[in-house]
């Protein structure tokens, strides 16, 4: 089972980074573009 993180940024380039990162270390990313979106997928 892998671990989820919720990757919470304005800058979509900024997101991807992150999460091509977090993928390779097998956690499960979950994108949101800014605090109100973040609240809605959790």
């Amino acid at each position: 089972m892998s671990t989820t993180i919720l990757v919470v940024d304005d800058e979509q380039r900024m997101r991807t980074l992150i999460k091509d990162f977090l993928v390779k270390k097998d956690y499960l990313v979950i994108e949101a573009k800014d605090r109100r979106r973040s609240f809605r997928k959790i």
